[in-house]
């Protein structure tokens, strides 16, 4: 279920934000590791994605 445009009052829509970044830059740093140990990664996070 998807929230409408213009629902969400702006301090929700940047406390969100705020709360997702840790996990986006967790994320890049494994795959950035991952991708270093095998190069094969790449390709199949691609294919997953």
């Amino acid at each position: 279920m998807h929230i409408n445009d213009g629902m969400l009052s702006l301090k929700w829509c940047i406390f969100w934000y705020a709360v997702c970044v840790p996990f986006w830059i967790l994320g890049i740093r494994e795959i950035r590791k991952r991708s270093t140990e095998n190069p094969g990664y790449k390709p199949m996070l691609a294919l997953v994605g």
